[in-house]
């Protein structure tokens, strides 16, 4: 009786972690999409910017044009850096620290001539 008690317990703490950690990754993951979202709306404000369109609403103005296939290599790029650093992270191989400078590192070569 006290066996099954304890298997119990255990399963019941398991589901627990397992519920917090998923959790866990749900609000940073939202985060880093949030930050992706702002790094992408500052990029598409300073190309409207120096296309010489007027910010006369304080937003970003829509991109007209197509994408060339170097900007889709190297977004393409980015994702996959951060689907696989989201994956080491789910591991346990990286921090969330070392994620997010995994992120910015990309981006900063991204912006690079």
């Amino acid at each position: 009786m006290a066996e099954s008690q304890s298997v119990g317990k255990c399963a019941e703490l398991r589901q627990g972690c397992r519920d917090a950690v998923f959790s866990h990754i749900d609000t940073r993951h939202n985060e880093v999409m949030a930050e992706l979202g702002q790094i992408k709306s500052k990029l598409a404000y300073r190309e409207g910017v120096e296309n010489g369109h007027r910010d006369t609403d304080n937003r970003p103005p829509v991109a007209r044009r197509r994408l060339s296939w170097k900007e889709v290599a190297v977004a393409v790029a980015v994702i996959a850096t951060v689907i696989l650093s989201v994956g080491a992270v789910l591991r346990g191989g990286m921090s969330h620290a070392e994620l997010v400078k995994v992120v910015r590192e990309v981006l900063a070569q991204e912006k690079k001539p």
